[in-house]
């Protein structure tokens, strides 16, 4: 009788632990967020249809949005809204529209026009960090040699950006950026 209750005793540990194991290792793999919403504001204005970037110190992290017509925003993954907790790093960036002509055929076929276009392409997917800057327009006539931020460049650049948030704050996260940091 013992035996048995000892060999039962030690079913139910197993088998007790295996489920706690089970959900320590479930609860592991997903990452805790909280939700992360802020303003985005020039010189007391708010910034409109402008890319906020949150890149953790580490670079292991990215979450951003983009501001509504307020300067509203709230962060986002592809894993669903909110950020982990932690430290980051913030960009703003803001780029006009890309006035660009339709897509010629003629110029596609031109092996060194398509060459160079995929180039760009490949540069610009790399996905071992945050993003090098805007994407390559398609190919075609554009308004201007290279797309760059209407605000202040100091904030387009994580080694540059002088903003920093620490996750979960206190409210509205609220980044005041300044024309005279250009």
């Amino acid at each position: 009788m013992i035996k048995l209750g000892m060999q039962m005793n030690r079913y139910c540990i197993t088998r007790h632990g295996w489920i706690v194991c089970l959900s320590m290792g479930l609860a592991g793999c997903a990452e805790r967020v909280v939700p992360v919403e802020g303003f985005v504001t020039l010189d007391g204005q708010p910034v409109v249809q402008a890319t906020v970037t949150f890149t953790s110190e580490d670079g292991s992290k990215v979450y951003s949005a983009q501001t509504d017509d307020n300067g509203k925003f709230s962060l986002s993954s592809p894993k669903g809204p909110g950020a982990a907790p932690g430290s980051y790093k913030v960009t703003v960036v803001k780029y006009g529209t890309i006035a660009t002509a339709p897509i010629d055929p003629a110029d596609m076929s031109d092996p060194a026009k398509m060459k160079d276009y995929v180039s760009q392409m490949k540069k610009y997917a790399d996905m071992s960090g945050p993003p090098k800057g805007p994407m390559p327009p398609m190919p075609g006539k554009v308004g201007s040699s290279g797309a760059k931020s209407e605000l202040p460049e100091v904030y387009a650049k994580l080694d540059t950006t002088p903003l920093r948030v620490t996750i979960p704050s206190s409210g509205p996260v609220k980044i005041e950026l300044q024309k005279s940091k250009r």
